[in-house]
């Protein structure tokens, strides 16, 4: 009889393998029986790499055998295969002269290849609905993602609301303790995917006036610190520097739109330039600070 702990992995692999379903059914994808392959190896990549089954630790400890997917039983114990996703097993000799890494170095070298295989394999089944797209979104603070998501409607795709993205949205890390619990290395490669994407879409299709939309909200304080300037941001700014074009370039592109509302609650009565839940719009992050602090304080005074 399954454990719980199964049958909790079981129940996400299913909402995966629906998710991945629909998405190739949009597409024009291939059979249903090679959709399904194709989802198992994504949902093996997802659960052995972002969720630390089989052995990962982020910390280069061994995870509790009950965080594991045992492979054999042996000596009255399930054994499982930690070759790859246990920092210990990854040897600490120099080699050619160079200093030797510590073995969770080389583990996070490994993780980040895994990833690699993973955004790579999402991007190319995203291919066509981002040529289908020529407005995009990026999000940041309360409120944000729900606007930022819901204006697919307008025509705007999110991350959460792409191929790349929708598939993990809520899925959550089960190697946090809770499976709703948010994982940060999984969506900051998501991320990274999704921004190259994005940048790639403004180059290579110079006939289309592509838009980039930053929703900023209602605890938008920092111009410098967030995931758009540390993240998506300077991926673009990369791809950019690729296709000989500057941060200036890139600017003209960008539009910040702050989210109305407060705290997390949006407020979707207001709509600024046709997308709901925002209520105004500048060229620069500090911009949109002061017209969070504005709000804010109309919301105290009322």
């Amino acid at each position: 009889m399954p454990d719980k702990r199964e049958m909790e992995l079981q129940k996400l692999k299913d909402k995966f393998v629906e998710r991945f379903r629909n998405m190739m059914q949009q597409e024009g994808g291939t059979s249903s029986s090679t959709n399904d392959e194709l989802a198992d190896e994504l949902w093996k990549v997802f659960v052995g790499v972002v969720m630390g089954e089989r052995g990962m630790s982020k910390d280069g400890r061994e995870v509790f055998a009950d965080n594991q997917i045992p492979t054999q039983i042996v000596g009255g114990r399930p054994m499982r295969q930690n070759a790859m996703t246990n920092p210990h097993h990854y040897s600490i000799q120099p080699t050619h002269g160079q200093p030797a890494k510590g073995p969770l170095e080389k583990y996070e070298t490994k993780m980040s290849e895994m990833f690699n295989l993973l955004t790579a394999s999402l991007k190319g089944l995203s291919m066509q609905q981002f040529n289908r797209y020529n407005k995009f979104a990026f999000w940041q603070g309360l409120g944000a993602k729900e606007v930022a998501t819901k204006s697919l409607a307008s025509g705007i795709l999110a991350l959460e609301s792409s191929n790349i993205g929708c598939l993990f949205d809520d899925l959550g890390s089960i190697k946090k303790g809770k499976p709703d619990d948010w994982d940060p290395e999984l969506w900051t490669e998501l991320s990274r995917a999704y921004a190259s994407m994005v940048i790639h879409s403004v180059f290579l299709r110079p006939h289309d006036k592509v838009e980039i939309h930053v929703f900023c909200g209602t605890d938008f304080k920092n111009p410098s610190y967030n995931i758009w300037n540390t993240v998506e941001n300077s991926t673009l700014r990369v791809v950019c520097e690729r296709f000989r074009k500057s941060q200036t370039d890139l600017d003209r592109l960008v539009t910040y739109r702050a989210v109305a509302g407060k705290g997390a609650s949006v407020d979707w009565s207001k709509n600024h330039g046709g997308i709901p839940g925002t209520w105004n719009e500048a060229k620069t992050p500090m911009e949109i600070v002061t017209y969070q602090e504005t709000q804010a304080s109309l919301q105290t005074s009322a």
